[in-house]
């Protein structure tokens, strides 16, 4: 396969991906969607599907073209970027993607939703969620094939500051 490269103006690469790359041949793709997940949450749970489809669309393309295949695509979301991710693996032509890493996937408005408009285990060949805050904000059940709760999946983790959450419905 013929490596894609772009260059994005004003991207900065995460310090934890420099190892990765260091390693081995890899894309990395950041997506920035602040345009469309606004400043309060009803607003980005509302466009979250259709950042997935738009997603999805573009992924679909480059697997047509050679450049990428399902079984060595990894996703990787935070947050509502974890039922992103969710919604993306179900649109991917009728192949599942290799892996999803879902971190703190929200409950909120989310536990309400069928599988299908958010993230769940049937989403790829192996999900694995972290949930940091489960109970408050991230989900409590296992949604994944691995579920992972640090520290008992308390909103207070060690050496970290409170959080407060406002939720506008």
């Amino acid at each position: 396969m013929e490596k894609i490269t772009n260059t994005v103006k004003h991207f900065k690469m995460p310090d934890q991906l420099k190892p990765y790359l260091r390693k081995g041949k890899w894309n990395v793709i950041a997506i920035d969607w602040s345009s469309l997940s606004g400043e309060h949450y009803n607003i980005a749970v509302a466009n979250a599907r259709s950042v997935a489809v738009l997603l999805a669309r573009w992924l679909s393309r480059i697997m047509i073209e050679g450049h990428a295949t399902t079984c060595n695509t990894n996703l990787v979301g935070h947050s509502i970027g974890a039922h992103i991710a969710g919604i993306l693996g179900k649109c991917t032509m009728g192949k599942k993607i290799a892996k999803i890493y879902a971190l703190d996937p929200p409950k909120i408005i989310y536990e309400r939703k069928p599988e299908t408009e958010r993230l769940h285990k049937s989403d790829a060949n192996f999900v694995l969620v972290i949930h940091t805050c489960s109970g408050i904000i991230s989900f409590v059940t296992n949604i994944g094939h691995v579920d992972f709760y640090p520290n008992g999946g308390l909103c207070q983790q060690p050496n970290c500051f409170n959080l407060v959450l406002r939720v506008y419905e």
